[in-house]
């Protein structure tokens, strides 16, 4: 888990980074986010938390 004090920064580049990805390639087609797409299926199938992340 992160510590939202001392990460603040590296969270804020990371969100700002998965929304760029998204606005680019909403579909995660592209053959460079494959890797984000895969993960995202694997992890979406075992957990059911998505919904309270913001």
């Amino acid at each position: 888990m992160a510590d939202v004090a001392k990460d603040s920064k590296i969270l804020v580049a990371a969100r700002n980074t998965a929304i760029t990805v998204l606005q680019e390639d909403p579909n995660l087609e592209k053959k460079e986010n494959y890797s984000i797409r895969t993960s995202f299926a694997k992890m979406n199938k075992s957990s059911k938390i998505w919904s309270n992340i913001s």
